[in-house]
């Protein structure tokens, strides 16, 4: 099932929409985000060197927010066009951030055609 997300208020225009999927497994959680709309307007970097990389969020950049029902910590993900990602858990909101250590790379993978933008990945 797709997601509406919200873009990010410093964003400016509307060019595009952006969805997203969530896949859970026992061991994995796949992420699957389309960004459709005048993709020409956006700033995509282009698919590179995929290592893990901090302040993704600066720049184009996907992310994930996921917490557990109990408690108040919670884990990030950022995802960069060019396959650069990072992983953090939170103790509580923006508090007490650290690397999630056994996070592998997540075989960050995308595709633009026409007026959609794709990016999957999964941890």
């Amino acid at each position: 099932m797709r997601h509406a997300l919200t873009r990010h208020p410093s964003t400016g225009s509307p060019a595009a929409t952006v969805e997203a999927e969530i896949k859970r497994s026992a061991d994995t959680i796949a992420l699957h985000y389309f960004v459709t709309g005048d993709i020409g307007k956006l700033v995509l970097p282009e698919l590179s060197n995929p290592t893990r990389a901090d302040e993704l969020w600066k720049h184009s950049c996907f992310e994930a927010f996921i917490m557990p029902q109990q408690g108040a910590g919670y884990s990030e993900f950022n995802l960069s066009p060019t396959g650069q990602w990072a992983a953090y858990h939170f103790k509580t909101h923006r508090s007490g951030m650290t690397d999630i250590a056994a996070a592998s790379d997540p075989g960050i993978g995308t595709r633009g055609f026409g007026d959609r933008f794709e990016l999957r990945a999964a941890f």
